[in-house]
């Protein structure tokens, strides 16, 4: 297990180990955004779907309810996507 050192976002490196095959997984945590509040800095959930985007591992984003927030870090990847296929 490797975690970065990002005050907005806990990125961890999980290995899995199933029926004796390994998986690399990537686990990211947006810590500074509060349940129910309006983000801080509109930068780091662009910063954290890049870096997201980059890894060639499977990905887990979430946040502690895994609803709202993860919700709209769904949407917004979705339509940064259309916006990319767009232009």
């Amino acid at each position: 297990m490797k975690r970065t050192a990002d005050p907005d976002v806990h990125c961890t490196a999980l290995l899995l180990t199933y029926r004796g095959k390994r998986r690399p997984l990537a686990h990211y945590q947006w810590v500074s955004w509060p349940d129910k509040f309006v983000p801080n800095q509109l930068t780091v959930p662009f910063t954290l779907l890049s870096s997201a985007r980059a890894r060639k591992t499977p990905t887990v984003i979430h946040c502690s309810a895994g609803i709202g927030r993860t919700g709209t870090l769904v949407v917004l990847e979705i339509l940064s996507r259309q916006v990319y296929i767009s232009f």
